[in-house]
């Protein structure tokens, strides 16, 4: 036979007590008078007392229990749940016991998720993401770029291409993958302007803008190569700033005269490539 609690009900945990009281009462309703049973928890946190109302005995009694225990293990705010508070909180810990992810740290996910999309998109956010990068292969920049560089120089073998074109590529490229060391996929546009908005001049100055933009074009292209290897999503279009106002004038060709004395002061990941061109046909470049 179940056992009949007495009330006032107290338990105790340690030194902590709590009790539970039952309260009987009489409400009108269309179909009549009726009778109702309520259980009351009284506990104390400090010197200040707490009372939490339930609709049956064994919610209260497991609210006892947790509150008890909160108070015996010395945490400040004990929580009492109610029967429906109690399950929406265990039917949220068993939807995110599959992902391994503490419920509070995926209700912050969750509400980070929300203020980026501007409302309660995150599934259709989620599913869009997935279309894109489902099958992307992932790369390190630094991956990437070295065997963009193979290919490049597979190509100047080829005759496709020129030395000083490959190593200029190169350079940078690797300058760039130095700084940039996360999936290829991962990288934004902030992040490449940040990237080219610190290039410096051996003197410690910062480049011009005309060099600045030349540097951007050839990430660009790599990004563009890398669409064609799924390293990066179809669309992946992180627009760089250009920042030169005489990218649309004419280019100018350059005697030899102007290209010993830029020679003699071209940045050094550069000079090796400049000087393996005789400088007759470098006065046929345009740059």
């Amino acid at each position: 036979m179940k056992n009949i609690p007495v009330f006032p009900k107290v338990m105790t945990k340690g030194s902590a007590t709590a009790t539970i009281y039952e309260r009987q009462y009489e409400k009108d309703t269309k179909h009549g008078r009726r009778k109702y049973v309520e259980y009351r928890l009284a506990y104390y946190v400090g010197k200040e007392r707490k009372l939490k109302t339930f609709a049956d005995y064994e919610s209260a009694k497991a609210a006892a229990d947790e509150v008890l225990g909160d108070i015996r293990d010395g945490k400040p705010e004990p929580v009492a749940l109610s029967g429906f508070d109690r399950d929406r909180f265990q039917r949220a810990e068993a939807a995110v016991l599959p992902t391994g992810i503490a419920l509070d740290v995926a209700a912050s996910h969750f509400a980070k998720a929300v203020e980026i999309l501007g409302s309660d998109l995150v599934i259709e956010a989620a599913r869009e993401y997935d279309k894109r990068h489902r099958n992307l292969q992932p790369r390190l920049v630094g991956e990437a770029v070295e065997e963009f560089i193979t290919v490049q120089e597979l190509r100047q073998k080829d005759g496709h291409l020129s030395a000083v074109h490959v190593n200029r590529q190169a350079a940078r490229l690797r300058a760039f993958a130095e700084q940039i060391k996360i999936n290829v996929a991962s990288v934004t546009a902030q992040d490449i302007d940040r990237f080219l908005d610190g290039l410096m001049k051996p003197d410690g100055q910062r480049v011009g803008l005309r060099t600045r933009d030349n540097w951007a074009d050839e990430i660009t292209g790599f990004f563009e190569w890398a669409k064609v290897k799924k390293y990066v999503p179809f669309d992946f279009n992180e627009t760089v700033s250009r920042l030169s106002s005489d990218r649309d004038k004419p280019i100018e060709v350059y005697e030899p005269e102007e290209m010993a004395a830029l020679l003699a002061k071209a940045e050094s990941d550069l000079a090796p490539a400049l000087q393996s061109v005789p400088l007759l046909a470098c006065a046929l470049l345009r740059f």
